[in-house]
């Protein structure tokens, strides 16, 4: 049983500034290919989360091509699936659950999978989190990650899934080549403050610093 990602499915979409920047001559083409690389590599007990966007325009046609996708699928609800889509989803039991997001961890990294990028606050931190978005339809999959987020939209894995194994090792990878810089330190006190492990002023520096000894010399 493996764990995978993706997004922005957009089945049914008929605009060619989609499906043509994917390399595909039509609408139907595009359909019929990401679910033929999804089933793949996607086998019936692997679970799946849906980053959003599954389908447009003609709703009963993106039923259809969601139905036979293998896995067990999760979704969290991205800008075009609306409420009537997502009563759809429901009452064709498409998803085994429907939220905005999801949070989990995995090798010491936190995870929170939903469909727009989002700025992770402690992307820098030893052991990060990390947002796995789509939206954008960026063929980058590195496109947000100084700000700690990994793209896993179609387009930016050659209209296939992304596994989390290899989410991992991307990210780890990405660190390693883009050395993290250290949040600055905006108190000029912390450096030489005798409470600096234990101070409740430093986090937020809207306290002033207990500490603090100017040295006179």
């Amino acid at each position: 049983m493996a764990t995978w990602f993706t997004s922005d499915f957009h089945f049914g979409h008929e605009k060619e500034f989609l499906w043509k920047p994917r390399g595909f001559t039509d609408w139907k083409e595009h359909a019929e290919r990401v679910i033929e690389n999804y089933n793949s590599l996607i086998k019936a007990d692997d679970i799946v989360y849906i980053l959003g966007d599954c389908m447009l325009k003609n709703d009963e046609y993106g039923l259809e091509c969601l139905k036979q996708l293998n896995g067990r699928k999760y979704l969290a609800i991205g800008n075009h699936d609306s409420n009537r889509r997502v009563e759809l989803y429901d009452h064709e039991n498409i998803f085994k659950d429907i939220r905005y997001g999801y949070r989990f961890e995995a090798s010491k990294i936190s995870f929170w999978a939903q469909h727009y990028p989002a700025m992770m606050g402690n992307y820098k931190d030893k052991h990060p989190t990390i947002c796995l978005a789509g939206h954008t339809h960026s063929p980058d999959p590195y496109q947000n990650m100084d700000n700690g987020t990994y793209n896993v939209a179609l387009d930016a894995h050659k209209c296939y899934p992304v596994s989390l194994a290899q989410i991992i090792e991307d990210v780890i990878a990405y660190r390693k080549t883009h050395p993290v810089i250290e949040y600055e330190d905006r108190s000029p006190y912390c450096k030489y403050c005798k409470f600096y492990a234990t101070c409740e002023a430093r986090p937020g520096h809207e306290l002033p610093c207990p500490g603090y000894e100017p040295n006179e010399n």
